[in-house]
């Protein structure tokens, strides 16, 4: 029943992201930031959801792959600053200052 779909990097990212407590959002995670989810299983997921954004690591590797998924999906993507990855942020920075700065970003591109 959620409207958005985050596509985060990592097993432990997607943990970490509903760990946040965001509503209305469901999240996913590709087998690696390198590989790039099916076209029929995004079809459906463009289907399904309002709006699909996605949330990689914030080093090279991830914003190349985040660009990736922006040019051939046309999906906004946010880059969380604080650490490496989001679960570096939560465990650096703590939930509450993670949740707070997600949210910021999400409402740039929601």
């Amino acid at each position: 029943n959620s409207k958005y779909l985050i596509i985060v990097s990592s097993l432990k990212d997607l943990l970490c992201f509903k760990l946040l407590g965001i509503g209305n959002i469901e999240c996913i995670a590709p087998d690696s930031e390198n590989s790039m989810i099916p076209i029929n299983l995004m079809q459906s997921y463009k289907d399904k959801y309002k709006k699909i954004v996605v949330l990689f690591d914030n080093d090279e590797a991830g914003i190349k792959s985040a660009k990736k998924y922006n040019c051939t999906h046309n999906f906004d993507y946010i880059n969380l600053e604080l650490s490496k990855d989001l679960s570096d942020s939560v465990k650096d920075f703590g939930i509450d200052k993670v949740k707070e700065e997600v949210f910021k970003l999400l409402k740039r591109v929601i």
